[in-house]
């Protein structure tokens, strides 16, 4: 395998753990009004602190892995392709979340994509 090649992968796998980091946050955020109830008011903090821990734990292995793919790739090619995770946010968004995504915010992320690769074919 071309350390290019391990270099995208590595990108690809820091995108991925800091799209879904952001994902466990939001459920996280969105179970901080806990329901009338001592039983529901614990359960529903410790599933935040849950989502809080594995949000931090992505966070941490997109480090590890933006580390790694720095040390195949120069930081212009790498940063481009890191900003697949725009479209990965949105697509778990819509898929994960159940959130609306509206024509406009998909072709804001496409736009900011197509950016980003002719940044990184120059």
């Amino acid at each position: 395998m071309s350390a290019r090649l391990l270099g995208i992968l590595f990108v690809m796998g820091s995108v991925l753990s800091e799209a879904f980091s952001h994902v466990a946050w939001k459920r996280a955020a969105d179970a901080s009004h806990p329901e009338a109830g001592l039983a529901r008011a614990l359960w529903t903090a410790l599933r935040q602190y849950r989502m809080i821990g594995l949000g931090v734990g992505l966070f941490v292995v997109q480090a590890a892995a933006w580390t790694l793919a720095l040390r195949y790739l120069d930081v212009s090619l790498a940063y481009p392709v890191g900003s697949l995770e725009f479209i990965a946010v949105v697509l778990l968004a819509r898929i994960v979340l159940k959130e609306k995504v509206a024509a406009r915010r998909w072709l804001g992320a496409a736009l900011i994509v197509a950016g980003s690769v002719v940044i990184g074919l120059s």
